[in-house]
Order: structure tokens, then sequence, then C-alpha cells
């Protein structure tokens, strides 16, 4: 018994694979940019506020990049560029707690509360350079 198939789509697919390849960089960092404005809105929405420290401390690292791996560091960046050691430690204290105090995480629930906006953002940053359906 013989079988036969078809396959039709393939010139395009494989065009949209070769954009792919020379444009997810951009795509990707474009996505990043979009989707950490998002994710320090809502940490600074949940963030307990005593003396302000905190918040004022939330922030965006530069899009950093390794070959093809894009990312972007956000929230209490330790880094002595971004957040003095002293607020990175109150900061991990407020987070997850300590022996002298509850945890009051904000940074691990706005995550959770984004993370499904944030993958539609990707998609559809994806969707309008015609990377997927």
């Amino acid at each position: 018994m013989k079988s036969a198939f078809e396959i039709t789509g393939l010139e395009e697919y494989l065009d949209a694979l070769q954009r792919a390849g020379e444009d997810i960089n951009k795509i990707s960092r474009e996505a990043l940019a979009e989707a950490s404005e998002i994710l320090v809105a809502e940490m600074k929405a949940r963030v307990p506020i005593d003396t302000g420290n905190l918040l004022e401390h939330i922030k965006i690292k530069v899009p950093s990049g390794e070959g093809n791996y894009n990312y972007r560091e956000i929230g209490i960046i330790y880094d002595p560029a971004f957040t003095d050691r002293e607020t990175s430690i109150q900061a991990r204290a407020v987070e997850f707690g300590s022996v002298h105090a509850a945890a009051q995480p904000f940074i691990r629930p706005a995550i959770r509360a984004k993370r499904a906006a944030i993958i539609k953002l990707i998609r559809e940053h994806l969707r309008r350079a015609g990377l997927v359906d």
C-alpha cells in the first residue's frame, strides 16, 4: 500500500525561521523591556513601605545578553551601582523573613501575578513579527 503526502507552506516556514534567526534578539529585547516595566510597577505596588528605601531601589538593570541569551535584572539588584549592601540585606529579609521579622514578600508575588500577562506580551511580540501564529 502506497501513501503520498503533500507538504504546503514549507517555503514560508523556512523563510520565517530565517527571519527569526535575524530578528529574535531584537524582538526578545523589546519584549523584555516591556515585561520589565510591568514587573517593576507590580513590585513597587506591593513593596511594604516603612522608609521608602526599598521602593527607591526597585530598578531594572540595563539589558544584558550572552550570545543569543538576553535577560534583564529586575528588582533590588545587588550591585553597588544600583543598591548598597545594607539595602540588599534588608530586601532579602523583607522578602524571605528573618529571625526577627515575618516575611513580607513583594517580588515573588509580583512575578506570580504578572506571569500570564508577560507570557501573553511575549507571544504578541512574536506574533507581530510573524514568528508564531
